[in-house]
């Protein structure tokens, strides 16, 4: 399969609420770093391991049969939130 230039399989609108959440996810996992005494002086865990599992889980939530046929030439798997 040719990969194509733009590999997307969410909207737009459903990005720019992935990324508003991923940042409040970071926010609470970092305070949570800090209520559990877990030291992480640059922030790592939350940004990579709150934020990226966010990131997987509502990619997979929001994904939509279009544009994962456009991108992977395949529509049979869209996410649970089908619009």
């Amino acid at each position: 399969m040719l990969l194509r230039p733009f590999l997307q399989s969410v909207e737009t609108w459903a990005s720019v609420i992935i990324g508003i959440l991923s940042g409040m996810f970071y926010l609470l996992g970092s305070k949570l770093l800090v209520r559990l005494k877990i030291d992480d002086a640059v922030d790592a865990i939350p940004v990579h391991c709150v934020g990226g599992a966010w990131g997987v889980i509502s990619t997979g939530l929001l994904s939509k049969g279009t544009l994962l046929l456009a991108a992977f030439e395949q529509d049979e798997h869209i996410g649970w939130c089908k619009y």
